[in-house]
């Protein structure tokens, strides 16, 4: 993935993200390389911190914690990136809520693939929308979990603190994540 093009400096979030979900300082350490310097240095760093994430957590730890990361990583995303300062404008915050989701959904698909470096297709049904996935090369197993956190924290953000169900669909190749257009009701 090349961040040169970036307006923020994705690898920064996730660096953050990982942090903060992880919390303890030593499972933290885990994830560097053995040189000590930090792993998101690599240009496929999305693919070696998933690597290092399954190496020290079991399958389905692993899948949830890269989930949380991903939302975490919007969060840190959303701070620092000025192409997404629209998101927190008044205008924008007050539009009616079928407004807001067509927005969200128009610019989803650049969003993903500036953040992940994958190629993203939105395809969009009557009650959800499909982000289609085809990485190119060998993709790892928890970059989907890692998408689908961002993308719902994405959801959950631009709707008002409204939660929308999103789930990731393995396929081959590739992986679909899959976001219901009505929120969950509280």
């Amino acid at each position: 993935m090349n961040t040169a093009n970036h307006p923020f400096a994705s690898k920064s979030a996730f660096t953050a993200a990982f942090r903060e979900v992880l919390g303890n300082p030593e499972e933290f350490t885990k994830l560097k390389t053995s040189d000590r310097s930090e792993i998101w240095k690599d240009p496929d760093h999305l693919h070696v911190l998933c690597s290092k994430l399954e190496s020290a957590f079991a399958g389905s730890c692993a899948c949830g914690l890269a989930h949380q990361i991903g939302r975490s990583a919007f969060v840190h995303f959303l701070r620092r990136a000025q192409e997404l300062g629209d998101l927190k404008d008044k205008n924008f915050r007050t539009l009616p809520g079928k407004q807001r989701l067509g927005a969200i959904i128009e610019r989803l698909d650049r969003l993903v693939e500036e953040v992940f470096g994958i190629p993203v297709f939105v395809i969009e049904a009557t009650d959800v929308i499909h982000l289609q996935s085809r990485p190119a090369g060998d993709g790892h197993g928890l970059i989907p979990y890692l998408e689908a956190g961002f993308v719902q924290e994405y959801f959950h953000w631009a709707s008002g603190g409204k939660s929308h169900t999103v789930r990731v669909n393995n396929e081959t190749p590739g992986w679909s994540v899959v976001i219901d257009k009505k929120p969950l009701e509280s």
